[in-house]
């Protein structure tokens, strides 16, 4: 009985799927986020984002 090359590219293709099924939530995990980040603190006390001198 011989075996084909088929069975070895089907696995691969298998476990690419799975890689792939496993990854997405982690890579789409932070799409749900409502607001930007805000700074820490009272707004009357946050001291940046400043305006640096340029050179």
């Amino acid at each position: 009985m011989t075996h084909s090359r088929g069975g070895t590219r089907q696995n691969a293709w298998r476990a690419l799927l799975l890689l792939a099924v496993l990854a997405a939530p982690l890579l789409l995990s932070a799409c749900g986020r409502k607001n930007w980040p805000k700074p820490p603190g009272p707004p009357d006390q946050v001291i940046y984002p400043r305006q640096y001198p340029s050179r």
